[in-house]
């Protein structure tokens, strides 16, 4: 029996892993609205604790998606060997990157506003860090929780707003992030808007 996962999909390309249990290397099968493209999961998987029978697939598609493709049938990804087709799953984090992706940004700054303060704030420092994240992207705006009083940081703290202006920091809430935090910054936190 075979199985694996998509583990990675960012732009046109998209990788992942399978286990083969058969003497061939599993031939990975990507369709795209009724179009299929076909690799091999030939790349070997280096690390003490990958198994000898796992091997990795990585393909460049013909144009850019996102995460919710794999989801919602625009890409369907499987592999076979020997007769045996199956459906891969797709690697838990990327399913939730896939469902912050397909929320309005809006609803994702009130939904941190309840998470557990010791998990939000490792997303915090993780969102400002902007850990494996494209460069580009200015995130921490997208994702400031909607309780956090720009204004009075900023007019609190005259050496941020300056930052900011020079672009040394994206905004108050990027540096409190970084380091305002750890320096004990005070800040205020705003009403939370009606839905």
């Amino acid at each position: 029996m075979i199985s694996g996962k998509v583990d990675y999909l960012r732009k046109n390309t998209i990788a992942g892993w399978v286990n083969s249990t058969g003497q061939e290397r599993a031939e990975v099968r990507i369709t795209i609205r009724g179009e299929r493209h076909v690799t091999r999961a030939d790349i070997e998987r280096k690390g003490t604790k990958t198994p000898a029978n796992i091997f990795g697939f990585r393909l460049v598609l013909p144009e850019d998606f996102t995460t919710a493709a794999l989801f919602d049938g625009t890409l369907i990804v499987e592999a076979k060997q020997e007769g045996e087709t199956v459906r891969l799953g797709i690697w838990d984090p990327l399913a939730i990157a896939a469902k912050l992706d397909a929320l309005d940004p809006t609803m994702l700054q009130r939904a941190l506003v309840f998470l557990e303060p010791g998990r939000r704030a490792l997303l915090e420092q993780a969102l400002a860090t902007k850990r494996d994240l494209a460069p580009a992207e200015p995130v921490t705006a997208l994702l400031k929780p909607a309780d956090f009083d720009e204004e009075f940081y900023l007019e609190t703290h005259k050496d941020v707003r300056t930052a900011v202006v020079r672009g040394t920091v994206q905004s108050g809430f990027h540096h409190y992030t970084l380091y305002g935090r750890a320096e004990g910054r005070q800040l205020m936190l705003a009403r939370l808007p009606k839905p």
